[in-house]
């Protein structure tokens, strides 16, 4: 992870826990996916991130524990070894958290149940709204740098897709032509393949 990230990453968290104060919350129950990325930089399924000022902890299961633990050395990395609710009564306790912030919209009714029955009367479960959402609305420099770098990319990827593209054409072809190539060579990760770009190559079609 490059300075840049590292010290992009600690302006989210800080600007997280100013939100937290303003709420009277000692700690946070990060469950979205999109929001941990957005703090963490890690992407995984199936994670939370639980933040307190004393310490923070990225809890999930055996198949992040490897690469958790590569990319994120300031965090504390905690395998569900049994039960979620149990593992995060606990460090709640062990930080002294008294009132825990959730996300509301992103936790299970069920999860939000057996997370109440854990911690009864010791830590109460505050439910929050668009706390990372609203924040994630304001882009930094770098940010916009990064998204014009994708538009770019993906509007060569699209310009290309419709010189080669043919009536009757399968999807797969299309992933398996020069457009894979081009959108790796040009700036995505080699992990994903273009054919995500399939919806928007159909409807850049359509309008042509």
């Amino acid at each position: 992870m490059s300075d840049f990230v590292k010290s992009e990453l600690d302006k989210r968290k800080k600007a997280v826990f100013v939100k937290l104060n303003e709420l009277d919350l000692d700690g946070f129950l990060v469950s979205s996916q999109p929001d941990i990325y957005y703090l963490t930089g890690f992407q995984s399924r199936d994670s939370y991130l639980l933040l307190t000022p004393k310490e923070s902890f990225f809890i999930t299961d055996f198949r992040y524990l490897h690469e958790a633990r590569k990319s994120l050395s300031n965090l504390s990395i905690k395998i569900i070894n049994g039960s979620l609710f149990k593992l995060v009564n606990k460090l709640c306790l062990s930080a002294k958290v008294t009132r825990l912030g959730f996300q509301a919209k992103n936790l299970l009714f069920g999860e939000y149940e057996k997370l109440s029955e854990q911690f009864q009367t010791k830590i109460r479960f505050i439910p929050t709204y668009d706390l990372i959402e609203t924040l994630r609305q304001i882009k930094s420099p770098q940010e916009i740098k990064f998204i014009k770098k994708a538009v770019a990319i993906t509007v060569g990827a699209l310009n290309y897709a419709k010189k080669i593209i043919q009536p009757g054409m399968k999807e797969y072809e299309l992933g398996r032509s020069r457009l894979m190539r081009i959108t790796v060579r040009r700036g995505f990760r080699e992990r994903r393949n273009p054919f995500h770009l399939i919806p928007y190559i159909q409807e850049f079609l359509r309008h042509c």
